[in-house]
């Protein structure tokens, strides 16, 4: 019995279904590429080989660097490279203090011919050094070594008897060139006991490509270094091949430590304080006080003729007054209280001309209940009568003048608001 037709290729018909599949799963889903390399500027610089060797002394451990690199230049406007050093690194387990280490004797030298003068720029952390002169510019591939002496970085008997060490940021974060082929290169007094080296954009983040020790040398590489990665590397030496070799440290800035209150502080801070009080307490003894009459009651003056001497008031008892002092005028008065001379003195001030009879003031009823206001006719004004009686003037001896109505700022309507007029006369000459 022949196989019917639709059991006859099972194969070839599941071969079908998955082409489907996958063609269907490349539409749906997108290729999975490799991340890109970082983009570098066509006229960025590239350090094509890093070399550095330093030789430590027995004593004290100051380090003997030579520091010997190719740098490539791109393009026109190159002046040379800019070299940087730690000199500040931090401390493990402890936030309030730096590891200062200190660079000297720099030099350099160029076997291409490049420019080599130095201007260096010693700044907190970073020792940068820009070799080149600006008056020249350099391409092609140019070979540069400097040399220098580097102390502080030795660690005595690191950890506790583990031995001494060198626990050393070579390249710091700073450099913004890439780099290829580096290399470090540690020679101590007598053989290496460990190593240990790191590169990246921080000082522990992942282990350098090697690190071998080799008698009394201590040598490692890293094939790359992308700008703001550094290298730091560590060797370590027998207890006590290092001698008189002491750490420098500094204290770490923070805004905690700015604030915190040490006994000398609160010391200067509170005598500080005192002086300052009895300082001001003097000057108010002697500026600050009320002036009087000595020998005299406080506000009372001194007769004619009589002579007083003047000086700061004392603490006596105070006759009491009840009336104002002779010639003050109730305006004087207001102005001498509150210092200034304001509305209410100057309504006072006409008022008391009035009540000396200097004034006559009369109140201006208005023409209407429909018409608010003061009639704006003029009307004469004459001065008072004489003290010693009889008219000091009339109509004809006097000036008109015009009369202001003073109204009082209440919220009452203003059918109930109150108007009254004053005027003022000027004496002139009959005549006139």
């Amino acid at each position: 019995m022949a196989p019917s037709p639709r059991s006859s290729h099972p194969v070839h018909s599941l071969r079908g279904i998955l082409l489907v599949l996958a063609l269907l799963a490349l539409v749906v889903t997108p290729p999975v590429l490799a991340p890109p390399a970082p983009a570098r500027a066509a006229d960025t610089p590239v350090i094509r080989r890093m070399d550095i060797t330093a030789v430590a002394d027995r004593e004290r451990g100051t380090m003997h660097v030579t520091q010997d690199f190719d740098m490539q230049f791109f393009g026109s406007g190159n002046h040379g490279p800019y070299v940087y050093f730690v000199t500040r690194q931090a401390i493990t387990g402890d936030s309030e203090h730096w590891r200062v280490l200190t660079v000297s004797n720099v030099r350099a030298a160029s076997p291409t011919g490049a420019p080599t003068q130095l201007q260096k720029d010693d700044a907190a952390g970073t020792y940068k050094i820009r070799v080149g002169d600006p008056n020249r510019t350099v391409s092609g591939t140019q070979r540069y070594i400097l040399t220098y002496d580097l102390a502080g970085v030795v660690n005595p008997d690191a950890r506790g008897g583990h031995g001494d060490e060198i626990y050393w940021n070579v390249l710091g974060t700073g450099w913004e060139t890439p780099m290829d082929q580096v290399s470090v290169t540690l020679q101590g007094p007598a053989d290496v006991t460990g190593v240990a080296c790191y590169a990246g954009a921080k000082a522990d983040s992942a282990a350098c490509g090697s690190a071998i020790a080799t008698g009394n040398r201590a040598v490692f590489t890293q094939a790359h270094l992308d700008p703001k990665q550094g290298l730091t590397v560590v060797g370590q030496w027998p207890v006590g091949t290092f001698v008189d070799a002491t750490p420098t440290y500094a204290k770490r800035f923070s805004p905690a430590s700015t604030i915190a209150p040490s006994p000398g502080a609160l010391g200067l801070g509170a005598g500080t304080l005192v002086l300052g009080g009895l300082l001001a307490l003097i000057l108010f003894r002697r500026r600050g006080r009320d002036l009087a009459y000595a020998g005299l009651t406080p506000g009372l003056r001194p007769a004619p003729g009589q002579e007083s001497a003047i000086g700061p008031r004392q603490k006596e008892p105070v006759a009491v007054r009840f009336t104002p002092p002779e010639d003050a005028a109730p305006s004087e008065i207001g102005t001498l209280i509150d210092g200034r001379a304001g509305r209410n003195d100057v309504v006072a001030g006409i008022v008391d001309l009035a009540v000396r009879g200097h004034l006559r003031i009369d109140e201006i009823p208005r023409r209407s209940a429909r018409t608010p206001g003061c009639s704006p006719r003029r009307w004469p004004a004459r001065r008072a009568p004489s003290p010693t009686g009889g008219s000091s003037g009339s109509p004809r001896t006097g000036r008109r003048c015009r009369l202001r109505c003073v109204r009082s700022r209440t919220r009452s309507s203003p059918s109930t608001r109150p108007r009254a007029c004053a005027t003022t006369s000027t004496p002139t000459s009959p005549g006139s």
